[in-house]
C-alpha cells in the first residue's frame, strides 16, 4: 500500500511600507508498506520520506518515487 500527501503554500508578505515579499512552499510525504508472505510466514516492511519538494519532482521519471518501494521490499 502507498499513501502520497502534498501540499503547495503560497506566501505574500505586504509590509506596513509597501514592500511585497513572496514565497512558494512545497510539501510532499510519500508512504510505502509492504506485506510478504511465504510458507505461512507474514512479514511486513514499512518506509516512508518527504521534504520541500514537488509532487512533479516526486514522480518524474528518474525522480525519488522508487527510493521508498524498493528498499521495503528488498527486506526479504
Amino acid at each position: 500500500m502507498a499513501s502520497l500527501h502534498a501540499v503547495h503554500e503560497t506566501i505574500l508578505i505586504a509590509t506596513s511600507d509597501g514592500a511585497l515579499a513572496a514565497d512558494v512552499r512545497p510539501l510532499v510525504r510519500m508512504n510505502v508498506s509492504v506485506i510478504v508472505e511465504q510458507d505461512g510466514r507474514r512479514e511486513q516492511g514499512y518506509s516512508g520520506a518527504g521534504g520541500r519538494y514537488t509532487l512533479a519532482e516526486l514522480v518524474a521519471a528518474n525522480g525519488r518515487s522508487n527510493w521508498r518501494a524498493r528498499p521495503c521490499a528488498r527486506r526479504w
